[in-house]
């Protein structure tokens, strides 16, 4: 395993907002983890787990010590990930557990050139994919046999809810009536 990794930005393509995530498989030793939760940030590990100083690399942006947190990905021209102990020569007991040196990208003399780049996708789901599932309606009938399960009466106290009232049956309200099919008040959805 060499102890210099460099990754040139022409060779990513994985449509992702995050650096650390477009490393993942492009160096060797490695190795990229995530706690699963949404916008939770990766994190990186070159030399491993568990060393005095905290297992996160240093992160050097354009010579200087950073985040890459906020980093955008499109704006990184390369990066390169210092493996080894020789490191520290250079930057010190901060590369104790690795070094990743970003380069970001330089304005050019010339002409002025732009450069769009997007990713789109489309999902079709069939009507027959629909899982069979209750409208308003039904819904109001469940909570309603669900009071009177628990011994309520209509007239009691406790007898209503926000959404569909307080009488002896329950009402929809207007904004929940119409849906995708143009069905109108008292109008039942019918199966297909």
């Amino acid at each position: 395993m060499g102890s210099v990794a460099v990754v040139n930005t022409d060779q990513i393509n994985t449509p992702s907002g995050n650096v650390v995530n477009q490393l993942q498989g492009r160096v060797s030793g490695l190795t990229i983890s995530s706690d699963g939760s949404i916008g939770g940030q990766s994190k990186i590990r070159i030399r491993g787990f568990g060393s005095f100083s905290g297992s996160d690399p240093l992160y050097v942006i354009d010579g200087v010590a950073g985040s890459i947190d906020r980093l955008n990905p499109n704006d990184i021209q390369s990066i390169q990930v210092l493996k080894d102990a020789a490191s520290a020569s250079v930057y010190g007991a901060r590369a104790a557990s690795g070094v990743v040196v970003i380069t970001t990208r330089q304005g050019q003399q010339g002409a002025v050139k732009i450069n769009v780049d997007y990713y789109y996708g489309i999902n079709y789901v069939s009507k027959s994919d629909y899982p069979d599932l209750v409208d308003a309606q039904e819904l109001g009938d469940l909570y309603w046999l669900q009071m009177k399960g628990a011994g309520r009466q209509f007239g009691d106290a406790n007898w209503s809810h926000l959404q569909y009232g307080s009488g002896p049956e329950p009402v929809i309200p207007e904004y929940v009536l119409v849906n995708d099919r143009g069905n109108k008040m008292g109008e039942r959805l019918s199966k297909p």
